[in-house]
């Protein structure tokens, strides 16, 4: 079952937020991973709000959770938590409907 990293934060150095990215896209690649949206402008509906929020997939958890305790990628997010606050990331199940 594919499962999503959602996640949101607000950057506060765009410089080094960049570098983060540039270390984050490929691992995402070595996972098997798709970037389905990256938006820094969403329409919050409910809630308070503005950031980036991301939306990536996976083809299983054990993909995702490779990716996020890949060595690489544990060292780039050091960059993002320097370049950003108020931070969350998420692993969340693709919807199954339930059978009749």
């Amino acid at each position: 079952m594919a499962v999503y990293i959602v996640s949101r934060y607000n950057i506060t150095d765009p410089e080094m937020y960049q570098k983060y990215v540039g270390k984050a896209v490929p691992l995402i690649a070595k996972y098997g991973g798709e970037i389905l949206a990256v938006d820094k402008d969403s329409e919050v509906l409910e809630g308070s709000g503005n950031g980036v929020d991301v939306l990536l997939k996976f083809s299983s958890r054990e993909a995702a959770q490779g990716w996020y305790n890949d060595p690489e990628y544990v060292e780039a997010v050091k960059q993002r938590h320097a370049s950003t606050n108020d931070g969350h990331v998420m692993i969340v199940n693709e919807f199954v409907p339930p059978s009749e």
